[in-house]
């Protein structure tokens, strides 16, 4: 007797409701206005949450790096664009650590195009616009997974939230970490490693990547900038076939970027290279996840842990953030390798950056004889990368568990009641970490920001290093446009086949 076919699957009907829409990033005709309307309402809450944080461009800065380092720097630069002149020397070495008075020879002072605007604005008030800038371009990256995975309001709002005010970036900036901003190009960043693994690449994206590190370089974000990179040629051992595409990538973003990571070469030998430390247990992250340690337990001189800070080490999600993220984040994202290796080249780069974040493992990489490892003093911050890849993979993986059909009324409810937990203890993150909070947990540091000033002299080697990164910096932005001009020439000419 033959075998009876078993009845085909019908598909899933199109939702026709608005509670349906919530869930499902291909909604109905009629229910495809609730995407745009839950996509404002969570950017215009940013923008406002941001403008909370910073006290809407009024916020206290004589504490912590605000006094020691990042508002002279930019005080500085401020004198550089309202004079018309190149911000070469400061007056004198203490916004750079002591160590020279040449502004270009520390790879993480901000040198960002948008720093054009500051004349128009006090230095407060300018940082507040370039955090809602970045945080902008944060939420077009995050928008490429909406569309690529078809993310429904839900699965993105985890996406969003998760990615946009976790504690990590919050505690960072708080304490005048303003080369952090760079974090919100992350998106774009794992979104070009995304279409890599997927499919071989060539010069549009090897320029795509390039310029985009470099922006991301022009920000002050040097760390950020070392951690890409080192994140994407372990993505590149693991699918060695796409090696080739990785080291030319690698390559050409540090000479498109040799402007800012050539005048450093001055320095060799002088900065501060010590070792501080990575999270002393590996449990302590689960403890940055969900508790809220405010600034008046911050300060390094609280803590035991290596005289670090807690913003060293907070990436505050809150409890049901942390559940949200680690079930559908880490959990089912292993638990899909045993079927489909789903992304599987981006677990070993975030396994071995998030192991190197712990204690001391970072510490021998140090003396390797590798161009720029030794600058990461501060290991912990390593797991910043990976806590975000795994942000991504959650919003993914909650998607495809929406799109089942047996998830019911109930499940679905108990995620939006877990999104809303989530943004209140974020909120919560917010109140006790605002400038106007934050300042005071920290000694008061006096800075005159007048007297930040261009004080440019004769320095022949200085200038000539500057010229020549400058000149590398143009011929690899030629090259790498005419490459990508070319290619996308050649694919236009193609014949289209059936």
């Amino acid at each position: 007797m033959a075998r009876s076919k078993p009845p085909a699957r019908k598909p899933r009907a199109q939702p026709g409701t608005v509670w349906d829409a919530l869930f499902t990033g291909r909604p109905g005709a009629r229910q495809a206005w609730v995407w745009p309307v839950a996509l404002a309402l969570l950017y215009l809450g940013g923008l406002v949450f941001w403008g909370v944080f910073f006290h809407w461009g009024d916020f206290p800065y004589k504490f912590h790096d605000w006094a020691e380092v990042n508002a002279a720097r930019m005080a500085f630069v401020r004198d550089a664009v309202s004079r018309g002149l190149l911000p070469l020397h400061m007056p004198d070495s203490s916004a750079l650590r002591g160590l020279t008075d040449r502004f270009l020879v520390l790879p993480d002072v901000i040198t960002a195009p948008q720093m054009i605007l500051m004349p128009l604005m006090s230095l407060t008030q300018f940082f507040l616009v370039d955090v809602l800038f970045m945080y902008s371009l944060g939420t077009l990256g995050l928008l490429w997974f909406k569309r690529r995975f078809a993310l429904s309001p839900a699965a993105f709002s985890l996406l969003f939230l998760a990615f946009q005010f976790n504690g990590q970036i919050q505690a960072h900036l708080a304490v005048g970490h303003a080369t952090w901003l760079g974090y919100f190009l992350f998106p774009a960043f794992l979104a070009l490693v995304l279409r890599l693994v997927e499919a071989p690449q060539g010069w549009g994206w090897i320029a795509s990547m390039a310029f985009l590190l470099f922006f991301m370089l022009l920000q002050g974000s040097f760390h950020q900038f070392i951690w890409c990179l080192m994140f994407l040629a372990l993505v590149g051992v693991a699918a060695y076939r796409r090696l080739g595409t990785v080291l030319a990538a690698g390559l050409l973003s540090g000479l498109l970027s040799a402007v800012r990571l050539l005048p450093p070469v001055l320095g060799l030998g002088q900065f501060n290279d010590q070792f501080l430390s990575g999270y002393p247990r590996p449990w302590d992250v689960l403890t940055a996840l969900v508790r809220l340690i405010g600034p008046a337990q911050a300060y390094a001189g609280r803590m035991q842990w290596a005289g670090l800070g807690w913003w060293e080490y907070d990436l505050y999600l809150g409890l049901a953030g942390t559940l949200l993220v680690g079930y559908f984040g880490v959990g089912l994202w292993l638990w899909n390798q045993r079927r489909e290796k789903q992304y599987w080249q981006l677990l070993p780069a975030a396994a071995i950056l998030a192991l190197l974040a712990m204690w001391k493992v970072y510490k021998p990489l140090m003396s390797l004889p590798v161009p720029f490892l030794d600058a990461e003093r501060v290991s912990a911050r390593l797991i910043i990368l990976p806590f975000v890849v795994v942000i991504v993979m959650a919003a993914i993986n909650l998607q495809r568990w929406l799109d089942r059909p047996a998830v019911r009324f109930v499940s679905r409810l108990g995620v939006l009641a877990l999104l809303g937990m989530l943004a209140r203890d974020l909120v919560q993150h917010l109140l006790a970490w605002q400038e106007t909070e934050a300042v005071k947990g920290f000694p008061f540091a006096d800075v005159n920001l007048a007297i930040k000033v261009v004080s440019n002299h004769p320095d022949p080697q200085y200038f000539a290093v500057v010229e020549a990164g400058a000149a590398v910096s143009v011929l690899a932005a030629a090259f790498l446009l005419a490459m990508a001009w070319r290619e996308r020439r050649q694919k236009a000419a193609r014949p289209v086949t059936a």
